[in-house]
């Protein structure tokens, strides 16, 4: 990294000499100073990495189980810049009778990110390649003024993901299979974000904090029964219809707060809220020569509550390559 020069106090923005002022006798240089705050004051780190986990599994007679869970926490080489991430698991399967499947799959996952101020005129690389030529115990040399004057203040994300499952396999009869799910997820997520700056020293200090949060809900439900013949000795079809459900609830919300030091102030908030709905019929068919050479149609219908999009049908054409 580069260090910075001054013939003046050393200090940006004062006064200084340069040479094309002094060539014109229009300023005296003093005596030429020198710093630099990033080799000298490293922000830098070496940053820290740790994982753990562990997880436990097994089964009795017709059940199986699996618990799990993950710890992680790493350091960016800037401080401050953190994750830490934590994540659960549990599943489990059961076979009551021979002729059923029941599955359970559940996970959780907490995550928290900070990061450091990375704009071009704020981020503290910026403030030590345009800091001052001389050091400081303060602030080692880095610049305060009023273009760079941000508060070393994070950026925060934090981030819950929730979701879970359940679905069962009915084999009632050889040529008959029937499944059923239902699923849902539930995401919060929060980012906070706190700026301060200082125009000069005469005006107030001006303050700025945005926020967004997230609340994201989805649900899924579906069911479908397949159906499989042999129509000749070489020639098999397979018939399946099915139905699924769709929802979602979508919340956010982006707010800005701006205060002064002398007491002023303003906030905005935005808001906004969506629960699309999605209802799809489905069927298909497929026919199976020798095992080898396969046709399919499928064929699905649609329909939404979302405004924008008119109930559609959906017509596939399955024919994949010829084995040899």
């Amino acid at each position: 990294y580069p260090a910075n020069y001054s013939t003046g106090s050393g200090i940006t923005g004062e006064p200084t000499c340069t040479r094309a002022g002094a060539s014109i006798d229009a300023c005296s240089p003093g005596p030429l100073r020198s710093w630099n705050p990033l080799e000298n004051a490293s922000p830098f780190r070496t940053a820290a990495r740790v994982k753990a986990g562990a997880s436990l599994s097994g089964g009795w007679r017709s059940l199986g189980y699996l618990v799990s869970g993950t710890a992680e926490h790493a350091q960016g080489v800037l401080e401050p810049n953190d994750a830490t991430r934590y994540a659960f698991r549990v599943n489990a399967d059961a076979r009551p009778v021979q002729s059923l499947d029941l599955a359970l799959r559940t996970s959780y996952t907490h995550a928290l990110t900070t990061l450091p101020i990375g704009d071009l005129a704020g981020g503290t690389p910026f403030n030590g390649l345009a800091g001052n030529a001389i050091d400081d115990p303060v602030d080692r040399g880095y610049r305060t003024d009023g273009i760079a004057a941000f508060a070393d203040v994070p950026t925060d994300q934090r981030v819950g993901r929730a979701a879970a499952s359940f679905a069962a396999t009915w084999r009632p009869e050889r040529w008959l299979t029937a499944r059923a799910i239902a699923g849902g997820e539930a995401v919060r997520r929060d980012d906070a974000r706190s700026l301060s700056v200082t125009p000069e020293p005469s005006l107030p200090t001006v303050t700025r904090v945005e926020g967004s949060t997230g609340r994201d809900r989805s649900v899924t439900l579906g069911a479908n029964a397949t159906a499989s013949f042999n129509l000749a000795r070489s020639l098999e079809t397979e018939t399946t219809v099915g139905i699924e459900w769709l929802g979602a609830s979508r919340r956010s919300a982006d707010s800005t707060i701006v205060m002064t030091s002398d007491g002023a102030g303003a906030r905005d908030l935005l808001t906004t809220h969506t629960k699309p709905r999605v209802t799809g019929l489905i069927a298909s068919e497929r026919l199976a020569w020798h095992d080898r050479r396969f046709i399919g149609l499928g064929v699905r219908h649609d329909r939404t509550t979302v405004p924008e999009f008119d109930a559609t049908t959906f017509v596939t054409e399955m024919i994949p390559p010829v084995m040899a």
